[in-house]
């Protein structure tokens, strides 16, 4: 699993649970989007993992063919609980140490067998500590080799070919910082030293990140995101779930510190305060996750105390007065700009911009030199 490293490809396909997109890019001093779609997976992943691999195949193979991409070779993200980010501090050593020395590590820091898993791994840091000894800062990623495997099988059976498996969360820190400047003035000299927070927000799970100098030093999938607030109107309005949907679209959350009604038309308002009342609720419980991820991966990876800035995309960062919530921990948030780092090329429109976050990301980085 070749999480790092650099190829050649300008292709990122982002596999999530509800819909697969997929953006291509053209190499250039500002990077041109050329060719990007989107499609559903109709049902054949849960929580990022896939159930069907014949099925995810057919889809992705749609999806080229409505893009119009003929190129082969592609960046793949993957999203799911079994993918697992470490930061490790270990004794300095040689190259051909340090492999074995992983392995161990390995064992001790995450919750699957290792010869269950693919390892990879980055040193981000060679240091002198405390105590004059000198010391490595890597970053462990562990993926469970079944769930790789069957990503893989569905892309070949689609006649594709994943030159690398990244993480999905590491993709937004490309897309959404810009390009990074050759000469680095002091604003960018200055933020080499801020944890920077990334939320992106899909329709069943949610990635978070911290990202330190351009480098992931966090990263956490959470199983909430946009249809946790389409479910819970649902079920407590006993409506279908598309309904639910158009009611969240619709009414939107209140404003935080707000009244329920406020902004509401009066037509809305017995509804309204319903569905504004069920989502303050559901809002509370992903914001206090959301805190809870970013204060242990603050704690474990960084010296800061808190995120210098929070960056969100995905499908459910648009949800009206959202924002609001996620200041009263955070008050630098804003949704982060998709095509901060690339050019439109002529022709080409992208009116979901932040729901490609992470196709643009991974196809960054095949432009990698």
């Amino acid at each position: 699993m070749a999480v790092f490293g650099k190829v050649t490809q300008a292709i990122g396909l982002d596999i999530g649970s509800e819909v697969i997109r997929v953006a291509q890019l053209k190499p250039s001093a500002d990077p041109i989007l050329i060719k990007h779609g989107w499609l559903k997976t109709e049902g054949c992943l849960v929580d990022g993992e896939i159930t069907d691999v014949e099925a995810l195949a057919n889809q992705v193979s749609n999806l080229f063919r409505l893009a119009n991409i003929s190129e082969r070779r592609v960046i793949l993200g993957i999203s799911n609980q079994k993918v697992i980010v470490r930061l490790l501090t270990m004794p300095y050593m040689e190259k051909e140490d340090l492999k074995g020395a992983i392995q161990f590590q390995a064992q001790e820091n995450i919750p699957i067998p290792v010869e269950d898993t693919i390892l990879d791994y980055q040193v981000i840091n060679d240091f002198t500590n405390e105590d004059n000894e000198r010391t490595l800062q890597v970053v462990l990623v562990a993926a469970q080799k079944e769930m790789v495997q069957h990503h893989i099988a569905a892309l070949e059976k689609a006649k594709l070919r994943p030159y690398i498996v990244d993480v999905a969360s590491f993709a937004l820190s490309r897309s959404l910082l810009g390009k990074e400047a050759i000469v680095p003035d002091d604003k960018e000299l200055a933020k080499s030293t801020e944890a920077i927070g990334f939320l992106d927000i899909g329709e069943t799970i949610t990635n978070i990140s911290i990202v330190q100098n351009r480098t992931p030093l966090f990263s956490r999938v959470m199983p909430m995101g946009d249809s946790t607030f389409v479910k819970a109107i649902s079920d407590s309005l006993a409506v279908s779930l598309e309904e639910a949907r158009k009611l969240k679209e619709e009414i939107g959350f209140s404003k935080q510190g707000a009244g329920l009604t406020d902004d509401l038309k009066k037509s809305q308002l017995e509804v309204g305060e319903k569905v504004r009342n069920i989502l303050a609720d559901e809002v509370l419980k992903f914001t206090n996750e959301v805190k809870r991820s970013f204060d242990y991966g603050l704690t474990e990876n960084t010296k800061n105390d808190e995120l210098s800035e929070l960056l969100i995309s995905g499908v459910g960062s648009l949800n009206k007065n959202f924002v609001s919530y996620l200041k009263e921990s955070y008050p630098k948030v804003s949704i982060g700009d998709t095509l901060s780092a690339v050019t439109l090329a002529p022709g080409v429109q992208l009116e979901d911009t932040t729901g490609y976050a992470i196709s643009i990301g991974l196809a960054l980085r095949g432009l990698d030199e």
